[in-house]
């Protein structure tokens, strides 16, 4: 569980990166790599009590707090803790490196043979697998083969050479729903690289559970992999001040308000006028669900007037 949670968010520190990159091509880039991170929480539990039932009994369990990492004094935890912190850093740091060198090794290897006028590579033969999956999340299929490619990126080279290349993307060839959404899917750190990182660093802190690590660590990958694309393509994020909709995560209505204000005598007469300025609301109201948030789904539109004396701010 722990596992798959951490591979499906991402950290702050990164989070900030992954911002930066986004930022000219993405309007609030920020806050949709934040909500992305929220919102794949709710999904790696699901996944992960899915791949790996809760046995009955194990709920509530006595934890076993017996472990390596006890220490005789805050000097000595201060020592240890350094040098266990330096051992997982540098674990981490070279595995990763062998891991990405590993799949560039790959690519070495089948980039000799051709197809479709290009080379073969690692991330284009999960391309092709991928599509589906980001057609699925709501990604037109028109689009759907660089998708594809960006989440074979992101599983093979990262998730920040992924974001390096979404960010690379041309507008003619990605219009701004797609990278959207790609955002959320590529937000998180699954990926094969993450593999050996989740060892390396469970070896130094849990020696003693590394085995059980090892046999959960492909099934961790592979859940918080899919716990980015799960319901992704629900997920709307307002431009202007709202609330969040996230289906399977925060449930809401995406709202917006339009209001106009008409100077008149309060009458029979003024009804045309007021009929055509909710009609004008009405529209602006959908042209903005639609074009403007990318929304195609089920709306419901509220209309509302209030009466007010002119210059007085109370209502009557």
């Amino acid at each position: 569980l722990m596992m798959v949670v951490g591979l499906a968010t991402v950290a702050g520190s990164t989070m900030v990166a992954y911002a930066t990159i986004l930022a000219p091509v993405l309007p609030n880039a920020a806050g949709h790599v934040l909500v992305a991170s929220i919102v794949s929480a709710p999904a790696g539990v699901l996944l992960a009590r899915i791949i790996v039932p809760e046995k009955p009994g194990e709920g509530g369990a006595k934890a076993d707090y017996d472990s390596a990492l006890k220490y005789d004094s805050s000097i000595d935890a201060i020592v240890k803790g350094t040098s266990d912190g330096l051992m997982v850093v540098l674990n981490i740091s070279a595995v990763l490196i062998v891991f990405v060198a590993l799949v560039a090794l790959v690519n070495i290897m089948v980039g000799g043979f051709s197809l479709f006028g290009a080379p073969v590579s690692v991330e284009r033969l999960l391309g092709w697998v991928f599509m589906p999956v980001a057609w699925l999340t709501g990604v037109e299929w028109s689009q759907a083969g660089k998708a594809g490619w960006l989440l074979g990126v992101k599983l093979t080279q990262t998730e920040f050479k992924a974001f390096i290349e979404l960010g690379q993307v041309p507008a003619e060839v990605m219009n701004q729903r797609t990278r959207m959404l790609m955002t959320y899917a590529l937000c998180g750190f699954a990926n094969i690289g993450s593999v050996g990182m989740n060892v390396a660093g469970f070896s130094v802190l849990v020696p003693q559970r590394r085995a059980e690590v090892l046999s959960l660590v492909w099934k961790a990958m592979m859940a918080g992999f899919l716990a980015r694309e799960l319901r992704v393509g629900r997920v709307v994020v307002p431009r202007t001040p709202g609330v969040l909709s996230a289906l399977g995560g925060l449930i809401a209505d995406l709202k917006n308000d339009f209001m106009r204000t008409l100077y008149a005598t309060l009458g029979p007469a003024m009804l045309p006028e007021m009929q055509q300025g909710f009609a004008e609301l009405e529209a602006a109201g959908l042209d903005w669900l639609r074009h403007g948030q990318g929304y195609q789904g089920e709306a419901v539109i509220e209309c509302a007037a209030d009466m007010r004396y002119r210059g007085q701010s109370f209502e009557i």
